[in-house]
């Protein structure tokens, strides 16, 4: 191995290191701002629950509706013609 290719291989290895001791220090604080993200998304995610329950039960609703429309108007069909 040439000195140059050593030499990278040790600022990238003291890069990591660094990095990692870094992330080590802070784990728990790291671990907490986690916690608190996938909390967030959980109520985000509920909320979207939340809404999509109630579209649908706004187009059931509105499919009720329209099968009584059709009941209504198939019934003055029938007295037009009969």
């Amino acid at each position: 191995m040439s000195m140059l290719s050593k030499l990278s291989a040790l600022f990238r290895g003291t890069a990591h290191e660094a990095g990692q001791s870094v992330v080590d220090a802070n784990a728990l604080k790291i671990l907490d701002q986690e916690i608190r993200d996938a909390d967030n998304a959980q109520g985000k995610a509920r909320d979207d629950l939340a809404g999509l329950v109630a579209r649908r039960r706004m187009a059931e609703n509105e499919l009720q509706s329209f099968g009584e429309q059709i009941s209504k108007y198939e019934n003055s069909a029938r007295t037009a013609l009969g």
